[in-house]
């Protein structure tokens, strides 16, 4: 099919699913929340190579375990945020798109 002879139809999004969007990007923010728990983890295993004799790093024990519970907690609070986060910007969209119409966007066959 020729590029010239797709169909364009205009849809316009006049209400959000609260509980899909913020399953959605609760999913998406663990995502996050994992690689930054990974990041962090990086930097903590790395930070005690720069520390002075006066400074207090942490025992290879003490890291693995602060290492663990970054890698399971932040995923976990990342998603129950992004969760609280989407489900309220789908109610908060819903109020506004009463009164202008809602976000128009183009899509293409």
């Amino acid at each position: 099919m020729a590029a010239s002879a797709k169909k364009v139809m205009i849809k316009k999004m006049s209400r959000m699913g609260v509980a899909s969007t913020g399953l959605n990007l609760g999913a998406i923010y663990a995502i996050f929340g994992f690689l930054y728990a990974i990041a962090i983890v990086c930097m903590m295993v790395v930070a005690p190579m720069f520390a002075t004799e006066e400074e207090s790093a942490l025992e290879p024990g003490e890291l693995g375990l602060a290492a663990g519970i970054m890698l399971v907690a932040m995923p976990i609070v990342f998603a129950i945020m992004g969760f609280a986060g989407g489900a309220a910007t789908a109610i908060l969209y819903n109020f506004v798109a009463k009164y202008t119409g809602g976000i128009v966007f183009e899509m293409t066959d």
